[in-house]
């Protein structure tokens, strides 16, 4: 027969046993995440959300960058 002690421990480790399996399924689902590999969408995607003024005129701010132009320097052969 279970003592008080036992019975009380009971739920807490059910909840401390979820909690675990709950936390390796984020961990995995994160991992998997973390093996895509990334793709350029292109500057006019960032656009539709970054462009108005509510959002600071993030894009045309960029735009107007010397950023905005670092991805075709990296795309000639020196820098490879």
């Amino acid at each position: 027969m279970l003592g008080k002690r036992e019975l009380a421990s009971w739920p807490q480790r059910c909840l401390l046993g979820l909690l675990v399996a709950v936390a390796a399924a984020l961990l995995g689902v994160r991992a998997a995440e973390e093996k895509r590999e990334p793709v350029y969408v292109g500057a006019r995607v960032c656009a539709q959300c970054h462009h108005d003024q509510a959002g600071g005129d993030q894009y045309s701010r960029w735009l107007l960058s010397r950023h905005s132009v670092a991805f075709a320097v990296l795309a000639k052969p020196e820098a490879k």
